[in-house]
């Protein structure tokens, strides 16, 4: 027997969504400063009520994390204010994952090249 309102109930959970898979965010966890990520697989069925999580791959890192949306960016959109957080941007390790980062959007939104108009040294 197949469950009819499946499709209906995930077209609900998209519209609830405020990150898509694939998408590339800025995402925190605590002790770390906001590095680049990308938001992975999205489980549909969080019980009612529940604050949605979101699994995100940090760039240029091996690791993952489950955060809420409170802890993730939309990476165009914040791109200011937090790629030249001071102490951050000296990190190497975080300046390559956000260079790598920019290469991605650029290939997903040529117009971010202009929208940014810097060269991360």
């Amino acid at each position: 027997m197949t469950d009819t309102n499946a499709p209906l109930a995930q077209s609900r959970m998209l519209d609830r969504l405020k990150f898509r898979e694939k998408e590339l965010v800025w995402a925190k966890v605590k002790g770390h400063p906001w590095w680049p990520a990308i938001v992975g697989t999205i489980n549909y069925k969080i019980p009612r009520g529940r604050e949605m999580k979101y699994i995100v791959y940090f760039i240029g890192d091996s690791t993952k994390s489950l955060l809420t949306e409170k802890f993730i960016r939309n990476f165009r959109n914040t791109f200011f204010q937090l790629a030249f957080i001071p102490k951050t941007n000296s990190q190497g390790q975080l300046r390559d994952a956000i260079k790598q980062a920019c290469k991605l959007q650029e290939k997903l939104d040529p117009s971010f090249k202009q929208h940014v108009q810097v060269t991360i040294a």
